[in-house]
Parts: structure tokens; sequence; C-alpha cells
């Protein structure tokens, strides 16, 4: 089925990428378990590198290049055989890997196709999708583009994998550069669906650099690291993009708070948004729009919370009634959603219990009024986005520590530290879900790091340093 940005009305979408902020139920996971060997800091600091050098820079568009990958090699994406070893790379030990005589993976390179498309994409300045945002029905435009990048990125971190396994560490850092730099193009994209496939896609490639940094020869990547922009993935642009879809489905709805209209002219703007808001929602309510406009109590209250948010009460009666219902849905609508994209980017605790307050105010505002309660349906989940951002920044900093434990132990003969208070070689990332120091513990040479539970994410590792020969 075809992706659209409609697929972000329905919760399974935003589950699979985004799972609520409680505390994970039942048995916790076992923790992730890592093994490191101490590594001091490369020399330069940006020998390896896990993003584009500026001076590889490309001047266009990266979207043009990342459509010319299927394409030129069409045949390859429908090989079965070639995406069956893809799909179970990701769990293959690296060893099975190097025992491996076909060698599929190992043919692909980054100077013929399709690597090299989805390279030269990643070193372009910029990525505009042009996805007609203005000039097609928001809620039905197709995303085929979305879809093709889940299938680039298993295809990079795989090649990612089996050049760790081999022992090519050059050629497995390119493939994760270039898959960081499409999920940055991919999540900066309109469609918080856009955001939340980019963040996806900056998570598979998080599992193989966690990978890569296990090898007893691999390179300290913690300069790299921070080199990363931050955000990697900025889905601010989808944020606001997403909570203006209103406006841009019917864009005649913000007159109806500050012009005078005719009866019919309310009337009809009235009829095009309650068709529009029903054709996108599965699960719309049974009311129907005549009975809606006919409904008194609905008119009364309407008028009553207009004039509670400062209209005059002349101003409000001279109101049609179509219009009085849509002005009203449509200042619940924007107050709630102004506020969450306004606390998006504050610390995370901050933007979830600010994000949570909105969505409690508007769903109390007028919980049995139909028209608001189809605009908060098809709003999608703030709260469900900023906690999937948050993830990445997370698995991103814990990175960054392992790769700090690895220059602590280089200068301390071997040693972890008995607090992360020790580590004084680099700064030490604190956890961005709590924007405090990870919760850490030593026992008998295994550590142990942790953080808050996300739903369906748990942040527990046990590490052991490898002894120095």
């Amino acid at each position: 089925m075809p992706l659209t940005i409609r697929s972000l009305v329905t919760a399974s979408l935003i589950v699979a990428f985004a799972p609520a902020l409680v505390l994970a139920e039942g048995d916790d996971p076992p923790p992730v378990q890592v093994t490191l060997s101490p590594m001091p800091a490369s020399d330069p600091p940006l020998k390896y590198r896990l993003w584009p050098d500026f001076v590889d820079r490309i001047h266009g568009n990266a979207a043009v290049y990342y459509g010319k990958v299927r394409s030129s090699q069409d045949s390859l994406f429908g090989d079965r055989e070639l995406w069956d070893k893809i799909d179970h790379s990701d769990t293959q030990p690296l060893q099975s890997l190097r025992e491996d005589d076909d060698q599929l993976l190992a043919r692909l390179t980054f100077q013929s196709p399709p690597l090299y498309y989805l390279r030269q994409g990643a070193l372009c300045t910029n990525c505009d999708w042009q996805l007609p945002v203005d000039r097609e029905p928001y809620f039905t435009i197709l995303l085929p583009e979305m879809q093709d990048s889940r299938q680039f990125c298993r295809l990079l971190c795989a090649v990612a994998r089996n050049d760790v396994a081999h022992g090519r560490i050059d050629e497995a850092i390119i493939a994760l550069q270039t898959n960081y730099a499409l999920a940055r193009n991919v999540g900066g994209s309109e469609p918080l669906v856009g955001g939340l496939v980019g963040l996806a896609i900056a998570g598979v490639g998080d599992q193989q650099v966690l990978t890569l940094i296990q090898q007893p020869e691999a390179p300290n990547l913690y300069w790299a690291l921070c080199e990363l922009p931050r955000p990697l993935v900025d889905i601010s642009l989808a944020i606001r993009a997403e909570t203006s879809s209103v406006e841009l489905m019917f864009p005649d709805l913000r007159n109806c708070l500050s012009e005078s209209m005719t009866t019919e002219q309310a009337r009809q703007l009235f009829f095009k948004v309650w068709r529009g808001l029903v054709a996108v929602l599965d699960d719309a309510p049974d009311e129907d729009a005549l009975a809606v406009l006919a409904s008194v109590p609905a008119y009364t209250a309407a008028k009553a919370r207009l004039v509670e948010q400062g209209f005059t009460t002349e101003r409000v009666e001279s109101m049609p009634a179509p219009q009085v219902l849509l002005a009203d849905a449509y200042l619940i609508y924007r107050r709630s959603s102004d506020l969450c994209v306004a606390a998006f980017e504050l610390p995370f605790a901050d933007s979830i219990r600010v994000s949570r307050q909105a969505d409690s105010a508007m769903a109390q505002a007028a919980p049995k009024a139909p028209l608001p309660t189809l605009l908060r349906a098809i709003r999608p989940s703030m709260e469900g986005a900023r906690i999937a951002q948050v993830r990445l920044e997370r698995e991103l900093a814990v990175l960054r520590l392992l790769e700090a434990l690895r220059m602590h132990a280089a200068a301390n003969d071997g040693r972890l530290p008995e607090t992360l208070a020790e580590i004084s070689v680099v700064p030490v990332p604190v956890d961005p879900v709590t924007a405090r120091p990870f919760e850490w513990s030593l026992r008998d040479g295994v550590a142990e790091l942790s953080g808050p539970k996300l739903k369906n994410h748990s942040c527990q590792y046990e590490i052991r340093m490898r002894a120095t020969p």
C-alpha cells in the first residue's frame, strides 16, 4: 500500500516509531552486553568521520540522486536472494559473515550504482523532496520516497556490517556516514512520517556503530560522534507542517476568526471542513453535518466559549451559526497546537509536560463537540514524536560515552572508572531524557550503565573492558 501523509492518523504508525513514555511493564529485557578495548582518540581527532567532510560537499539536491538509486539498479532491488541476505545480516554473527564465500554484499561498492547515488546524495548541500504540500490535499500526498529510503537504509547498514566483519573499517565508516546523511535528509521533510522514518534510519545505523566500536582494533569515534549535527534528525519543520495541516487543507478556515461571512459562505466552509476531515479519518463520528449544524446545545456552548476567549457578545451574535462552530473549533485546535510547537524544542521533560497539558486542555475544552473532536483526531501525537527524537539522542549519547570509556581506559591501564566523574580526558555526555548523568556502577570489573525507561526501549548496558596486551 502506498505510504501517504494520511498514514499518520493511524495509531499503529505512531506507536511503531514513537511509543508512549511510561514505565515498561513486565520483566526487564536483559542488558545489552558491550565489550570494549582501550583506544585513545584518533589523531587528528576527525581522522574518521561519521558526517561528510565539508570539502567533499556537492552543490545540489540530494533528492535527485536518491531518485536515481532504484532506477539505476532495478534488478538488484528485485533480487530476493540478496535481500534475504540483507534481512538476516543484522542478526547474523560477524563470524558467519566472515565465513560467507558468496560475498554478494562485498560486490557492492560506492564507485557504482546503487551505492554511488546514495553516496552522492549524502554529499549534497541540500535536500528538497519538492512535495506538493501547498498544491494537493495534504493527507493524500503519496510518499514513495519514504518507502524507498527504508530499503536504502537496510542496504547501507548491511554493507557496513559486512565490512566490519571483514575488517574493512574505512569502508564501513563510509557506509555509516552515508546512512546518517540519509536519515537527516529524509527526516528534514515536511511530513512527520518522514521525520519518524529518518529517526528510525539513524537508529538502525546506531546499532552498527555499536558493533563497530566493539571490534578490538576499532578506531575511537568519540569526536566523530560529537561532530554529528544536533539534532541529527531535525523534525522541527515536520512538527510545524503537521500542526498546520488544517490550514493547508482549508486555507479559508482562518478567515472565520476575523472576517464577516454570509450564512451561505459559512455553511459552505463548514461542509467543506467537515467532509474533508471525515474523509481522512478511519473512525470518524457518525454524526451528520446537518445534525451538527442543527444542534442548539453545540451552538450555544460554542458561543459561550468564544465570548470567554475575548470575542464581544455583539460580534458572536452577528456570526452565522456555522461560523460560530468553525471559529470555536479552530481556536481550540490552534491554541493546543501552538503550545505543542512552541514547547517541542524545550528540554525533554518540560516538552512532554507541556505537550500533555496542551492535549488535555484540547480534550477538555469541548469533550463532546463534534468538530473539535475531528480536529483533535487528525493531529498526530506530538508527545510520541518528541519521544522518538529523544530516543535517538540517547542512543548517540551512549555511543559517545562508550568511546569516552575507551579513551579513559587507554589512559588508565585499561581500567573502567569507578564513577563517570573520574573521566577527565573528554566531556562526558548526560542522559538527554533526564538532563543528568547516566546511572553508573562498577563491580568486579563489570560496569552497569542505565537510564529511565521509555516503553519498548530499555537503556541498560553491561560493559566490560578487554585487558590491554
